[in-house]
């Protein structure tokens, strides 16, 4: 089934000096800006030995994250921005300037945040109380894990016999015959009142019929109008 969607997913580049990296969204693209290029350069490489009897080096330990000294520079693409005085500085103007734009344009990207089950990070599920209670429930009602049940059981559902459907369907109609017994009664006009309600749709109808004949000229005259104009 996923293949046949044949989906696509927008690759947000990091645009920093040389990093050819491709990230899937925006929350790893500034991950990878405030930790990655946030490091200090790499040392050079240590000149090559001229004698064998030479003292091997120690090899040069991973230096720890943002443990570069300001100020921070900004390699982002064409930035000219000038180096930053500090990180909380470095950080504000890489999403203001660089991130912002992703996010108008691409989104966030799709997200998978959401642990696992077997996850090791995840929180340990309490044990059940009284393992003996779901004995008798079918195992695919249960959580393998915890022994919990996590999907209702029809077995004690009660079932509505003929009775029992009989006396529902006659407690409803005394419902609704108590609602039509208690409802208002319908307004009854008198032979006066329907005489005026008449009169007044009439003059109703007799106001929007003189407004129509009212627009209708105005626009004759409105286009006679435009024409004499046009002509001189």
């Amino acid at each position: 089934m996923y293949l046949k969607l044949n989906p696509h997913f927008i690759a947000f580049r990091c645009e920093w000096e040389n990093c050819p990296a491709e990230l899937q969204n925006l929350e790893t693209l500034r991950k990878h800006l405030l930790v990655v290029h946030t490091r200090p350069p790499p040392p050079p490489p240590p000149p090559p030995a001229t004698q064998s009897t030479s003292t091997p080096t120690k090899p040069q330990q991973q230096p720890p994250l943002r443990s570069r000294s300001p100020p921070f520079p900004c390699k982002w693409s064409t930035c000219t921005t000038p180096p930053l005085p500090s990180f909380a500085s470095f950080t504000a103007h890489i999403e203001a300037a660089h991130l912002l734009p992703h996010l108008w344009h691409a989104g966030e990207g799709p997200r998978n945040t959401v642990p696992s089950p077997s996850s090791s990070t995840s929180e340990p599920r309490p044990p059940n109380p009284n393992p003996n209670s779901h004995s008798k429930l079918p195992a695919y009602l249960l959580d393998p894990l915890t022994g919990r049940q996590v999907t209702p059981s029809v077995a004690t559902q009660e079932m509505e016999n003929e009775d029992d459907r009989r006396r529902r369907q006659a407690r409803i109609n005394r419902v609704l015959a108590l609602r039509d017994r208690h409802a208002p009664d319908e307004v009854e006009y008198t032979a006066r009142e329907m005489g005026m309600i008449a009169r007044v749709l009439a003059e109703r109808r007799a106001r929007q019929k003189m407004f129509g004949e009212y627009k209708e000229r105005v626009e004759r005259e409105a286009g006679g109008i435009g024409e004499i104009l046009e002509a001189g």
